[in-house]
């Protein structure tokens, strides 16, 4: 937690392969007003995106619901906070692997 009273987590890996392990990439949140999120995979097409704090990804495409393949993908998120209505961003890279 930091002096903003706000904790956000997003994972490094998903391994979306049934065992309800690390099935799902999502974000522990403490302290967030708003979140939206974006996935991108490593051609910079959007996989995934959502605007509820409990939202999440599975790891299939936007389109027909494919599996997406095992690799690297790129997030986005941008929230609020909550206890200083500041706005912030945190964006980075994760991991995929079934």
């Amino acid at each position: 937690t930091s002096n903003t009273g706000c904790d956000f987590f997003l994972p490094g890996i998903i391994t979306p392969n049934g065992d309800n392990i690390n099935d799902r990439f999502f974000a522990r949140i403490k302290g967030i007003k708003s979140v939206k999120i974006k996935i991108y995979n490593r051609w910079g097409q959007m996989m995934a995106e959502w605007g509820q704090l409990d939202g999440s990804w599975d790891g299939t495409t936007l389109k027909g619901g494919a599996k997406a393949p095992d690799g690297v993908y790129y997030f986005v998120a941008e929230y609020v906070t909550l206890k200083e209505n500041k706005q912030a961003k945190k964006e980075g890279f994760f991991h995929l692997y079934r």
